[in-house]
C-alpha cells in the first residue's frame, strides 16, 4: 500500500458511498471534479496539492514538505486533509485545508498526519495516526470538529464513510507483527478475517464493504466480514497485491489498486519487474489502459453511470510522476503546475453544492 507517509451525508439526502465517498446525484447536472494529491518540485520535494476540473491549487510553500490524501466539498468550501511538515521533515503536523487556509488538528504535537475525511450534517470527521511517545508508536485517532479521539488498539485510520448517525473507520490495529485489518463502528473495533490494514471503506444501505490487504500478500475486500481474494489481469507472474479504494453501484462493486509483475513474460511490458495500476469490477480484473510503468490506481469514484479512477505512475524514470484521471475508458491528465511531477490520492465529483467526500 502506498502507506501516505507514515509506511490516500448527510441526515435528509439521499446518500451514494463511492470509495470511502459519498455523493448526491442530479440527473443532467454539470459537474466539477476535484483530485486531491500533491505535486514533486524541482529539488525533490512533495509539496500538497489538488486540482478543480484539472486547474492545479497548490496548498503549500516550498520550504516544507507536505501532501494530501482525502478531499472533500460542502456547499461551496473545498476541505483538504494531508500533513505539513518542519522544513527539515523532521515533525509532520496533521492538518486540513480549508479553501486553501491550512488549520492544525489537535493533539499533533508529535508527527501525525491525516487520511480522510467525512461530513455528517455541518460536523466534520477526520481521521489519521499521531505518533505517541510514551508508547513509542502510532496511534489510530478520529477527530470531530477539529477534537482528537483515538480509536481503541489502532495504529492508523486510513478511511472514513458515515451512515445516518453511525461513523465508520477502516484502518489498522496493533504493531510490528500483530497488526490486523480492522474497521470501527462509533469506536467499536472490529478485526477482519485474514486482513493485514483496511485501506477504504464504502456502506450500500446496509451492506459494509471494506477494502485492504490480506495475509499472504493478497489484496482484496471483505462485505459485512466475509472476505474476498482478488485475483491478477490474467497475465504470468502477475499479482494483485494492493487495495487503495473501493466503490459500489447497485450490485456493482468496483475496487481499485495495483496488480505486480515479476519478469519480463509479462506481455504488457518489457520491464522485470513493476505494478500495473489495476481495477476490479464485480471482481473481474482489469489493467488501466494507456498508463506508464510502475503505477497504481490509487481511488474510485461513482457518480450517477460514470466510473472515475485516479491514477499515478513512474514514467521515464523514479523522479518522473504522472497523473491522471480515467473516465469511463478515457484519460484525462492532471497538470504539473509547471513542477517536476505530480501524483494524486482522492477523487470526488460534485454538483450544484453538493456535500461529498473521500
Amino acid at each position: 500500500m502506498k502507506t501516505k507517509c507514515l509506511s490516500l451525508i448527510i441526515v435528509g439526502l439521499m446518500l451514494c458511498f463511492a470509495a470511502c465517498k459519498k455523493s448526491n446525484l442530479a440527473a443532467n447536472k454539470s459537474v466539477d471534479v476535484y483530485v486531491a494529491g500533491s505535486i514533486v518540485t524541482a529539488n525533490n520535494k512533495i509539496e500538497a496539492a489538488y486540482w478543480k476540473n484539472g486547474t492545479i491549487v497548490k496548498l503549500a510553500d516550498s520550504l516544507s514538505f507536505s501532501s494530501t490524501y482525502g478531499i472533500g466539498v460542502l456547499g461551496t468550501d473545498v476541505y483538504v486533509v494531508g500533513y505539513i511538515s518542519t522544513p527539515d521533515f523532521s515533525t509532520t503536523n496533521a492538518v486540513y485545508w480549508k479553501n486553501g487556509v491550512a488549520t492544525k488538528l489537535d493533539n499533533v504535537s508529535n508527527n501525525s498526519q491525516a487520511n480522510g475525511i467525512a461530513f455528517q450534517g455541518t460536523d466534520m470527521y477526520v481521521v489519521g495516526s499521531v505518533y505517541n511517545n510514551a508508547l513509542q508508536s502510532f496511534q489510530a485517532t478520529l477527530w470531530k470538529n477539529g477534537v482528537a479521539t483515538v480509536l481503541t488498539g489502532g495504529s492508523t485510520a486510513n478511511a472514513i464513510a458515515i451512515s445516518g448517525t453511525d461513523v465508520y473507520v477502516a484502518g489498522v490495529s496493533g504493531t510490528g507483527n500483530n497488526i490486523a485489518a480492522t474497521y470501527w463502528k462509533n469506536g467499536i473495533a472490529a478485526k477482519l478475517t485474514g486482513g493485514l490494514q483496511a485501506n477504504a471503506i464504502a456502506i450500500n444501505g446496509t451492506d459494509l464493504y471494506v477494502g485492504g490487504n490480506m495475509t499472504g500478500g493478497a489484496a482484496g475486500y471483505w462485505k459485512n466480514g466475509v472476505a474476498t481474494t482478488l485475483t491478477n489481469a490474467g497475465v504470468a507472474n502477475q499479482s494483485a497485491y494492493e487495495v487503495t479504494g473501493i466503490a459500489t453501484n447497485g450490485t456493482d462493486v468496483y475496487v481499485t489498486g495495483s496488480t505486480f509483475f515479476t519478469s519480463a513474460a509479462d506481455a504488457q511490458n518489457a520491464n522485470s519487474w513493476g505494478s500495473l495500476a489495476t481495477f476490479w469490477k464485480n471482481n473481474t480484473p482489469a489493467t488501466i489502459p494507456a498508463n506508464p510503468l510502475n503505477n497504481m490506481a490509487a481511488a474510485v469514484y461513482i457518480y450517477g453511470p460514470d466510473v472515475y479512477i485516479v491514477n499515478e505512475g513512474v514514467n521515464n524514470g523514479p523522479d518522473s510522476f504522472v497523473a491522471s484521471y480515467w473516465k469511463n475508458g478515457t484519460i484525462v491528465p492532471l497538470s504539473t503546475g509547471g513542477s517536476k511531477g505530480a501524483y494524486p490520492g482522492s477523487i470526488v465529483v460534485a454538483a450544484d453544492n453538493r456535500i461529498v467526500y473521500h
